[in-house]
């Protein structure tokens, strides 16, 4: 069929809210993935933007992408939904 979609077209992995003051170094190095920032990966090392801490953000609450999300007082939305395009291996793209 023309319009099938393999999973090497697929648009997109995932989507999914992402908090304004999360952060992971492995969005800022090559060939990291920013699926860090939806999915916790405990290989990963996350901070808080809002309290520069790497361990509670403001409401004293532990960091983490399954954390960090609406249901705390501190999450601000980025506005967008994180859409990453992948491989057919589920990596990110270089």
């Amino acid at each position: 069929m023309p319009n099938e979609m393999t999973p090497e077209k697929q648009p997109f992995a995932f989507q999914r809210p992402v908090c304004q003051h999360l952060r992971t170094k492995a969005v800022y190095i090559p060939g990291g993935s920013w699926k860090n920032l939806t999915e916790t990966n405990p290989e990963t090392h996350y901070w808080c933007n809002a309290t520069m801490s790497n361990v509670v953000g403001p409401d004293d609450q532990f960091i983490d992408p399954k954390g960090c999300q609406g249901h705390r007082s501190c999450f601000q939305n980025t506005g967008l939904a994180l859409a990453i395009k992948t491989n057919s291996k589920g990596n990110n793209p270089v």
